[in-house]
């Protein structure tokens, strides 16, 4: 799972796809999937299992339930 910042609030947003135009599709922290301009997020991580991030509150169970069934 890929994970990244936005750059204004700190939030921990799940990198769904990168393209080359300069948009990338989120997951927020509500659940809501996104195209966003990648320049208002930190480069995209590989993040620790959902688990672990989850336990950290890295991301949210709405993000979680949204990115389980976008990949099912």
């Amino acid at each position: 799972m890929k994970i990244c910042n936005n750059k204004k609030s700190g939030k921990t947003f799940i990198c769904v796809d990168v393209s080359n135009n300069g948009m990338g599709l989120m997951i927020s922290p509500n659940g809501d999937v996104k195209a966003l301009e990648k320049r208002l997020f930190t480069d995209p991580f590989e993040g620790e299992n959902p688990e672990t991030l989850l336990e950290q509150g890295l991301i949210t169970q709405e993000q979680y339930k949204v990115y389980i069934t976008y990949y099912q």
